[in-house]
């Protein structure tokens, strides 16, 4: 049966591209099953008191975030010079660490 298609922006257009990202990803991810995992977003957006469309909006938008983090740090990484780096570097004292400032 054919489902009902929204606009691109509308949450319920996102659920539909979900339901079907699920099943395929039902053959790529072993042991994850996507009513198994409709089930656990349904349990968490309860939960913490959201629904679906808040939940998968939400984990989307950190989902683009870390995206584009990463787009950032790579680009910032692709433009700095080792030279400069170790310039930088050797401007750090070398002394121990505070007692506040130790891993142990």
């Amino acid at each position: 049966m054919e489902q009902k298609r929204f606009p691109p922006d509308d949450p319920r257009e996102w659920l539909n591209r979900a339901r079907g990202n699920l099943v395929r990803a039902k053959s790529r991810i072993p042991g994850i099953k996507p009513e198994s995992l409709k089930k656990s977003i349904e349990a968490l957006a309860a939960k913490e008191g959201y629904t679906v469309s808040q939940f998968l909006a939400s984990a989307a938008g950190e989902k683009l975030a870390v995206v584009l983090t990463m787009d950032y740090l790579r680009r910032e990484a692709d433009a700095g010079r080792r030279a400069d780096f170790e310039k930088y570097l050797a401007t750090v004292p070398n002394v121990p660490s505070p007692d506040n400032d130790r891993f142990e």
